[in-house]
């Protein structure tokens, strides 16, 4: 085999998997294939290097692509083409032998499936699943797609009475992202070379300030299961009126070059048994997370069968969560991942499956046109919520608006929000480790904010974060409800704390949704206006970071300068990856303010 074939490959295979598979859109500066293929403006780097790497980066793409046609069509068989891209990564001192292999042997197998069927197209995969690095789409039209709006159309706004301060309430937990790692080894090295340390595997520390701590790390670690439990029976004890749980995805370990179903089940049922011991009779709202499937990431549409289907890990979920969820709600998950349930008279949760958003996810090469019809799904239960004057929580794993989030579908997520504005009281993500929030506008008049999407805390450590949830405040079942958010609170523990003992940790409030930022309530429009105070008050914005990071030691000590703060800002007005309005408002505000 032609090494420059292998070569092609390998950056296609590698530096694009490694956006999901090692780095997972929140991972520090340490060991990440990412750092070592591409750079942020977050790193100091100018707009025009940035440009130089993305062009360079999407070059490589497309000709990596190429190649990779050439070799299928040449009759390379799938053994050569994984031994020839794992030599080179070796060769290249990316990763080890193991990682290496593990990753490609995954990686591999989908792509020549698409290729087969003829669903490969080589114009558009650069631009699709490597959005983040603004590739250059060939044919648009061939991925171009929208959702027929509902006939009925969108009412008007109206001005809702003000709440009664004795209004019943309704108090929800936020958990998310637990990560559990079995083979989590306090002592062993966390900071080894693969994407996940502090295991087993991972080997002795070079010296004591390499060792993995008892109850988690900092650095590219996940969590024993002594800390989920602590963290768990904390929660319980500290709230225990809470009404029900939102569980916004992400089980199984960061071990991505070694992914297995059968773990990945177990670690499912495993969990779910732990939210039934401490919290026993409280309904749980689960999502899926993108770590849940094997291969990694891997959601392809329920009409493929055989041996790369998902029914098997769509049925695992169904079954261990039929403890909670009734069985119309699981005859949905079974099908697509998603579900809608009634929670409360008048209100309802849809549960959706952003994973077939997810650029990491490669299915999307085979189908990015509404997979498994997950948003007409959501439309069509918000329009039977509208007629039935329900109100509705979208809960789901991967963020719209960010950079992992195919832009056509967060374009169409984005129609179907503001259309139901009425009738959508809020919506709930994790994936990304961090607390931060979200805010739509609205398409008509850009300055008004409508809905709020609050991004809950992980309980893994993994991107130097402090383990963490949240409890929401919300307006309580009654005659006219908004079901909205009226305050919420954010808890931690400090893990180097922890580790120093003697004691277990200590869990604290980290702060008040409203106090801390002297917040009149919580609505979409309050939170815009909040967006504007963070531009000119840079003191109340490292408030927000040091929150955002649940104060962990060493995201305080990196801190976030102007770069890193321009970043999370548009973060927060970003929910259509292809629009960047809101975010050249920020952009422009700071420059004259500075």
């Amino acid at each position: 085999m032609k090494v420059k074939y292998f070569r092609g490959i390998l950056l296609f295979s590698f530096a694009i998997f490694a956006t999901s598979s090692v780095i997972h859109n929140h991972s520090g500066p340490h060991h990440n294939l990412l750092d070592r293929l591409k750079y942020s403006t977050s790193h100091g780097y100018s707009k025009q290097e940035v440009s130089d790497k993305g062009v360079l980066f999407c070059s490589a793409c497309n000709a990596a692509v190429a190649l990779f046609f050439t070799s299928m069509e040449n009759n390379v068989t799938e053994a050569e083409i994984v031994d020839g891209i794992v030599s080179i990564c070796v060769g290249l001192n990316l990763y080890s032998e193991k990682v290496c292999r593990g990753v490609v042997a995954e990686a591999i197998p989908d792509f020549i499936y698409m290729y087969e069927t003829d669903s490969l197209d080589r114009e558009n995969v650069c631009g699709l699943v490597a959005q983040n690095e603004y590739c250059a789409i060939g044919n648009i039209t061939k991925l171009e797609w929208s959702l027929t709006p509902p006939e009925a159309p969108k009412p008007p706004v109206e001005l809702l009475p003000p709440r009664e301060p004795d209004a019943p309430t309704l108090k929800v937990l936020h958990l998310s992202d637990f990560h559990w790692d079995p083979e989590y080894l306090p002592g062993s090295n966390a900071a080894c070379e693969d994407p996940l340390c502090c295991r087993v595997g991972s080997g002795e520390p070079a010296d004591e300030s390499g060792a993995a701590g008892y109850w988690g790390d900092y650095r590219d670690c996940d969590l024993p299961l002594w800390t989920l439990r602590n963290s768990l029976e904390n929660a319980a004890a500290t709230h225990p009126d809470i009404d029900f749980i939102v569980w916004t995805g992400d089980l199984p370990p960061h071990d991505v070059w070694e992914t297995d179903g059968t773990e990945h089940v177990h670690i499912i049922q495993e969990m779910t048994d732990l939210l039934v011991e401490f919290f026993p009779n409280i309904p749980v709202y689960g999502a899926i997370g993108n770590h849940e499937s094997h291969p990694l990431n891997a959601y392809p549409i329920p009409e493929i069968e055989g041996e790369n289907s998902i029914a098997w890990l769509y049925n695992a979920i169904a079954d261990a969560w039929s403890v909670w969820l009734p069985e119309e709600a699981l005859t949905m998950l079974r099908y697509g991942g998603y579900y809608s349930t009634l929670v409360r008279d008048g209100l309802r949760i849809i549960s959706a499956n952003f994973n077939y958003c997810y650029t990491s996810n490669w299915w999307l090469i085979h189908e990015s046109r509404d997979p498994a019809h997950g948003l007409q799904f959501i439309q069509s239960e918000l329009e039977k919520a509208e007629a039935a004057n329900e109100k509705v929580y979208i809960i789901s794993h991967i963020v719209p608006g960010n950079g992992d989030c195919w832009q056509i579908y967060t374009r169409e997520l984005s129609k179907v929000v503001n259309r139901f504005e009425a009738t959508l009281a809020g919506q709930f993500y994790g994936h990304t480790h961090k607390d931060e929030f979200k805010i739509f506008y609205d398409s008509e008049d850009s300055s008004r904010a409508i809905n709020v999407a609050w991004i809950g805390s992980s309980l893994s450590t993994y991107g130097d974060v402090n383990p963490g949830y949240k409890v929401y405040i919300l307006d309580g079942e009654r005659e006219g409800s908004t079901f909205g958010m009226l305050d919420h609170e954010a808890w931690t523990m400090n893990l180097t704390e922890a580790n120093i003992g003697p004691s277990e940790p200590q869990w604290f409030k980290l702060y008040d949704g409203r106090e801390t930022f002297g917040l009149n309530s919580l609505s979409a429009q309050d939170m815009a206006d909040l967006v504007d105070r963070f531009i000119v008050d840079d003191e109340l914005f490292q408030v927000y970071y040091r929150n955002y990071v649940r104060q962990a030691d060493p995201a305080i000590l990196e801190g976030c300068g102007e770069a890193c703060k321009k970043s999370k800002l548009c973060a927060m007005v970003t929910t259509d990856f292809g629009d960047k309005t809101k975010c050249n408002e920020i952009s422009r505000k700071m420059d004259l303010y500075d």
